[in-house]
């Protein structure tokens, strides 16, 4: 969102930035030098009640925060409780996401859904005429203008390690079979590092008592830094699906996903052009290379985020 939200302000907009508490989401804020807003949190749970009550709560949170002020947009990439929160005080809302098979059930309240040329409009059916596109991936949007990073801590790892989403709607214990499997696999590949980014204290403990057990040397990441820098420090990036393999992917990188829910438009169509490989079955993983490499950093044009900003413009005027 920041480099729409810069843009925006350039064309005379304030923004306001909100942020529930999940994961590093608030820190990652803080970091990039966003004045965020913390409002509401986010229950480490897969039970669909608990989600719908903890959104239509930071929803109503979002109300009181701007009662004494209406925006002229609701901007965000899939927040529910922003887009309940859009609907009760009549504000424009403009969603963007690059998962089809998400939750879809609040598309009906948008005014209008911005999403990867990949994903056919069709998709949304009756809603299809609210779907703009932009071209690209959702990726590239930042890294339009992302500089290779000079300060980087001092180089452990070769394979970045980013595990499913456990608490997500869409994850499936197949992901944690192949996670292990991954494991037990570089285990066995021989001088390796992993460095590993777990979505949740939890999970760190667990992997790394899992991969300590299976002699796998690593390490779990204990600072922030940013995304882009991370996966271009390492040799390939394994991962249960999101933004991270699609980085890698975006920047050259080798990319592997386990995902085992529904891949969507957007990761097909990466698979597709060899830039992400599926590991869908303990047998893909001879597919992973595992060796240094050396790499030109991609041009990356402004073309996603200037269309996804002409989007905008044209509906806020």
């Amino acid at each position: 969102m920041k480099p729409l939200a810069d843009s925006l302000v350039v064309k005379g907009f304030e923004i306001v930035f909100t942020a529930r508490r999940f994961s590093i989401t608030i820190q990652v804020c803080r970091m990039l030098g966003l004045p965020v807003v913390e409002i509401g949190g986010s229950p480490a749970t897969r039970s669909k009640l608990r989600k719908s009550l903890a959104s239509f709560s930071r929803a109503a949170a979002l109300v009181r925060h701007f009662s004494g002020s209406r925006p002229a947009l609701a901007l965000s990439h899939g927040s529910r409780s922003q887009v309940i929160a859009a609907r009760l005080m009549g504000v424009t809302c403009v969603c963007l996401d690059d998962y089809e098979y998400s939750d879809q059930s609040l598309v009906p309240l948008m005014n209008a859904l911005i999403v990867p040329q990949a994903i056919p409009a069709i998709t949304w059916g009756r809603h299809s005429s609210k779907v703009l596109h932009y071209p690209g991936i959702k990726e590239n949007i930042y890294l339009h203008g992302w500089k290779l990073p000079d300060h980087l801590p001092a180089r452990q790892a070769i394979i970045l390690l980013r595990p499913e989403g456990t608490t997500a709607h869409y994850y499936s214990e197949k992901s944690t079979r192949l996670l292990s499997g991954t494991i037990d696999f570089l285990a066995s590949s021989g001088d390796v590092h992993v460095r590993l980014v777990p979505r949740s204290a939890r999970q760190s403990m667990e992997l790394k008592q899992r991969m300590e057990s299976a002699g796998l040397s690593c390490s779990v990441l204990e600072q922030i830094i940013p995304g882009p820098d991370l996966v271009w420090s390492s040799d390939l990036v394994i991962g249960g699906g999101g933004t991270m393999t699609r980085e890698a992917a975006a920047l050259g990188v080798r990319s592997y996903s386990f995902f085992s829910g529904r891949w969507g438009a957007v990761d097909r169509s990466l698979e597709s052009a060899g830039r992400l490989v599926g590991i869908r079955e303990p047998a893909d993983l001879d597919k992973l290379v595992i060796k240094p490499e050396k790499r030109v950093p991609p041009v990356i044009g402004p073309e996603s985020r200037d269309s996804v900003l002409g989007h905008l413009m044209a509906i806020v005027g």
